[in-house]
Parts: structure tokens; C-alpha cells; sequence
């Protein structure tokens, strides 16, 4: 249930581009880097898809996708 409610409110706020971002933390969320160096990868990635999203929008939709993969693994 959690996982849907994410879901919709990352659509709503940033919209198409949700799937892309779910992505990009998916691909490096098994990585062996750091916290931050993940979402510093992340940010990159994302940046280069060419994504427009303001930095608040960014960190939510990267929060949001984290809490959307560890639901998904529960």
C-alpha cells in the first residue's frame, strides 16, 4: 500500500520523468558506494538523461524512490 501512495505522489509532483528516476536509484542502489556518493551518481545520471528538475523536486524524487525500492524488496 505504501509503495502505491509513493508512486502516486512522486507522479503527481514530478510526472512522466517518476519512471526514469526510479530508474537511475534502482541501477546504483546495489552499488558498493557510499550514501552520498550514490546520490551524487544519481544526480549525474539524471542530470545527463537531461531531466529538468528543480533541486527540491530532485531530492524528493530520490527520497521517494529509495522508500519505493525498500518497499518493493519488503
Amino acid at each position: 500500500m505504501t509503495q502505491i501512495l509513493i508512486s502516486a505522489a512522486a507522479k503527481a509532483l514530478i510526472g512522466a520523468d517518476w519512471e526514469k528516476v526510479k530508474s537511475v536509484v534502482a541501477s546504483v542502489a546495489d552499488s558498493t558506494l557510499s550514501g552520498s556518493q550514490k546520490r551524487e551518481e544519481v544526480i549525474q545520471r539524471i542530470k545527463a538523461l537531461g531531466l529538468s528538475l528543480s533541486e527540491s523536486l530532485l531530492n524528493f524524487a530520490i527520497e521517494a524512490a529509495v522508500t519505493w525500492l525498500k518497499q518493493r524488496s519488503r
